[in-house]
């Protein structure tokens, strides 16, 4: 496929075939063995990120705390304001990492980018401790390979009243594809979710939205609209929004959801996707909603995240 390409590129532009990639972007790509895997990370560029602006304390094994960043959880040091045109300046960092490459800290950046307005100290101090996540897990990245699941799978939660400003819930979901994730989203639901039921159902509208997107991208790689792709795998832990996406009835719990989030039901009947059940101890989607303990979220960031081979890492000296 690729000589085929670049033959038919060289009839209309000049075209230099500089083999394998390695580099683009601030991504690195390291092959395996006979081309059957590839990782991509971003090392070079966060150790360059960590060693401008963190202070050099110990790092830490999780990249946020569970404590709210209102201002009222903050004490009178944490109230002051911080230097803007800095915070911004990291968050920026942040975002394009978690973005291309590190899901693990993508509810984290989340998290502290809702106060670029105006961030105090205590604000300040949550990128800190992101950045010190990150000068231990720099060769953290995403690894692919032609023996991973060939069909997506997705993984969806929410955290039911999450947001403690606004009485929202985060949600988050990820889709896996090839053994590694090619699509995560940490965000605060749009409307405000009165039970689990609704904020996991809410979750699973959300997350098939992207899973549809997925599938015409799988298509059009495939190059057939007769492509058959098997109903996408929907993995949840909620018991009772797996119901409620299965069968149409409205219930006096139920029949205030918005109908905008009905959809889902359309594409299981439709077979698009089909739902399942998942233990929560199980759901990697859990680490998108909240901050959550240490042994829990190295377990889900191992699901996630692969360490590179190439470089040297520093050894981590966990606080």
């Amino acid at each position: 496929i690729y000589k085929s390409l670049c033959d038919e590129l060289d009839k209309e532009f000049k075209v230099t075939r500089l083999g394998k990639i390695t580099y683009s972007l601030g991504l690195q790509f390291e092959w395996g063995q006979d081309n059957q895997s590839v990782t991509l990370h971003q090392q070079t560029y966060t150790r360059s990120l960590v060693d401008r602006y963190s202070t050099g304390r110990k790092m830490v094994d999780t990249p946020a705390l569970p404590q709210g960043l209102d201002e009222d959880s903050f004490n009178t040091p944490q109230r002051e304001k911080a230097d803007a045109k800095l915070y911004r300046t990291i968050i920026g960092g942040l975002m394009f990492i978690a973005n291309a490459t590190r899901p693990d800290i993508a509810p984290a950046v989340n998290r502290v980018a809702r106060y670029m307005q105006c961030p105090l100290m205590g604000h300040m101090e949550a990128v800190e401790r992101i950045l010190r996540y990150l000068d231990g897990t720099d060769a953290f990245g995403l690894r692919y390979s032609k023996d991973g699941n060939e069909h997506p799978i997705v993984y969806t939660d929410s955290n039911l009243g999450g947001d403690n400003n606004r009485e929202r819930s985060r949600g988050g979901h990820v889709i896996m594809l090839a053994g590694g994730p090619v699509l995560w989203k940490s965000k605060l639901q749009a409307s405000i979710a009165t039970s689990s039921c609704e904020a996991e159902y809410i979750q699973t509208s959300e997350a098939t939205k992207d899973v549809q997107w997925i599938r015409g991208l799988i298509t059009e790689i495939k190059g057939s609209i007769g492509v058959s792709i098997p109903a996408t795998k929907m993995m949840c832990d909620n018991t009772a929004a797996i119901y409620l996406c299965k069968n149409p009835q409205a219930s006096r719990k139920t029949r205030h959801i918005q109908l905008r989030y009905g959809h889902v039901r359309e594409c299981i009947e439709d077979e698009v996707v089909k739902i399942y059940h998942i233990p929560s101890e199980d759901n990697m989607a859990d680490i998108m909603t909240k901050p959550l303990a240490r042994e829990l979220f190295q377990k889900h960031t191992a699901s996630l995240t692969t360490a590179a081979t190439g470089g040297v890492r520093k050894k981590v000296r966990f606080a």
